[in-house]
């Protein structure tokens, strides 16, 4: 029976109200989660990921004082990083240095003044902040284990990361002191974020996404093509409008502290026409380094190369497929890998046909290469061997030895792969020593009399006018003969690698130095090939000119030699 009476309201039972937590218990529930999100974390995996942290590290930095050789970006970043850790400011030699973003010096600074190499030789410093580097590539593998292990599983972690520590160009540019692997580790980083906040995006999520990615560019600008990523994302329907637009504004406001700090502090103009000859020569408007430099094939540089990077060149192109196989399916795990891969391979196409390329650039591309077809493995693997048991179990001969072939030409691919990596890096970085200009820097100082003028066409020249920064020599990039003879340049440090690349020398000069004078110490190894210092007594035979008495000075009277 309804025994309401109209008009009367029913009075509501009672509920006991809970007592509001105090303010620190609130606070301590987000960490108290995330601990616990730690704790859950398997065994297996965490045992993983620290095996593969270590590996990497010892793959990067074993021998790295010896192998590769210099490099004269190496050079320019440790001094760099050398004069923020001394207090000069982001500078290099004396100048501004707005060529590379702040953020890879001003975290170099610090571990420089802890090695206590602030006043040392910046070939040292070179040399030792090359660990450094190797950190961060081990930071990256630690970081596609756990992509490939949130994607798929710990076994696509484990195929992301083998491939990137293995793939040999991408340990030539982790043991040398590049930038590129600390800005790339923050464009993993970003798209890790990005991938894990899938669903539950907001304000905050979307400003974090924003600053890895303003970090990226406050690394390198180049890495302003990953922000395509959630753009793609976007039309694809994988998250609303907001997510690329509160990404690419936190980003741009993150990266807007360099410019604004370049303004401030009186050096706006500087920063604004080096950046407008970069975007000039990013886009081809003018070349005059790279493989797409007038005068330098950039298929001969790839067949030069191969020898070592075949592998390299083998995932690439095994990439394509994959890059086929993850778009035309549906899961998200797909569409992200898909996107990231399309938007970095059509970056590269760009710069490959109208724009400056570097070969350290390659490195922004082997990281989404290596995890879409360690991830198209991964998952295909496993498929055949289902297949295959089905067979067994139905008695289906055919089907069974088809997914049998499949599975081991899978297995010989990769093996293909993985077994001449280990061969490579056994080779150039465990065996071989490739130190020739590390070691010529000393030859100079015991060989060459004190002062006296050294000819040095090519790369020397940049790499030792860092070495001997107050005049010790007169370092000269001249490849002219006249000009030779008249200063009367006796001692001369040539590369003939510099003759390929069209980089200050060619052959005819080559062949006339080394006709009219002799070695004096040279070597043979894997980056600049032959590396010799060479004394010509006569400096007029180059011009053609009838020789005067020899004025070189003896070595033996040097006071520099003792």
């Amino acid at each position: 029976m309804n025994l309401a009476v109209p008009g009367v309201l029913r009075r509501r039972p009672e509920v006991e109200e809970r007592p509001t937590p105090p303010p620190a218990e609130v606070r301590r529930r987000p960490l108290a989660a995330r601990l616990d999100a730690v704790r859950a974390i398997p065994p297996g995996v965490a045992v993983s990921a620290l095996a593969l942290f270590a590996l990497a590290l010892f793959v990067n930095g074993f021998r790295h004082s010896v192998t590769p050789d210099i490099h004269i970006d190496e050079m320019i970043y440790a001094s760099t990083g050398q004069d923020v850790a001394t207090g000069k400011g982001l500078t290099v030699q004396g100048m501004p240095f707005f060529w590379q973003p702040p953020l890879f010096f001003l975290v170099e600074a610090p571990l420089i003044n802890l090695a206590g190499l602030g006043n040392g030789g910046v070939m040292d410093v070179a040399l030792q902040m090359r660990l450094l580097n190797a950190g961060l590539g081990a930071a990256t593998a630690l970081g596609l284990f756990w992509l490939g292990w949130r994607l798929r599983g710990m076994w696509t972690g484990w195929a992301m990361a083998l491939l990137y520590i293995s793939d040999p160009f991408v340990v030539r540019v982790t043991r040398r002191l590049y930038i590129e692997p600390f800005a790339a580790m923050w464009v993993l980083f970003a798209l890790w974020f990005c991938w894990s906040s899938s669903g539950r995006w907001t304000w905050k999520r979307r400003a974090i996404a924003g600053l890895l990615f303003g970090l990226a560019l406050l690394s390198k600008e180049l890495t302003f093509f990953a922000l395509g990523v959630p753009i793609l994302l976007w039309l694809r329907k994988e998250m609303s409008w907001k997510e690329p637009a509160g990404i690419i504004g936190f980003a741009a406001l993150t990266y807007g502290i360099y410019p604004a700090w370049a303004y401030a502090v009186g050096w706006g103009n500087q920063f604004l026409s080096l950046k407008q000859f970069q975007y000039d020569r990013l886009v081809g408007v003018f070349q005059y380094t790279g493989w797409n430099r007038p005068g330098v094939s950039f298929t001969q540089a790839l067949a030069v190369n191969a020898a070592d990077y075949w592998t390299s060149y083998l995932c690439i192109l095994l990439a394509l497929p994959a890059l086929v196989i993850l778009w035309l399916r549906k899961d998200r795990q797909s569409r992200f890998l898909s996107s990231w891969l399309l938007v970095t391979i059509v970056f590269f196409v760009g710069l490959v046909k109208f724009g400056t390329l570097n070969d350290q650039f390659f490195y922004y591309l082997m990281i989404p290469v290596l995890a879409s077809v360690a991830y198209v493995y991964s998952f295909n693997l496993p498929r055949l061997a289902s297949e295959a048991r089905r067979a067994w179990r139905r008695g289906d001969a055919v089907n069974l030895v088809y997914n049998i072939n499949l599975g081991l030409v899978a297995l010989v691919v990769a093996l293909l792969v993985l077994r001449p990596n280990v061969q490579v890096w056994t080779q150039r970085f465990a065996l071989e020593r490739d130190d020739g200009f590390i070691r010529m820097a000393n030859m100079l100082r015991n060989v060459v009399p004190g002062r006296a003028p050294i000819a040095l066409p090519g790369t020397g020249a940049e790499i030792l006018k860092f070495v001997f920064p107050n005049n010790e020599y007169g370092l000269f990039n001249e490849a002219r003969p006249m000009q030779l003879a008249a200063g009367q340049v006796h001692w001369y440090v040539l590369s003939d690698k510099d003759i390929w690349l069209k980089n200050g020398i060619d052959q005819h000069f080559y062949d006339l130095v080394t006709s009219n004078g002799h070695e004096v110490w040279g070597v043979s190894e894997h980056t600049f090939w032959h590396i010799g210092l060479w004394e010509v007594p006569y400096p007029e035979r180059l011009a053609g000119v009838a020789p005067k008495v020899s004025v070189v000075t003896s070595t033996g009277l040097d006071a520099r030699r003792s």
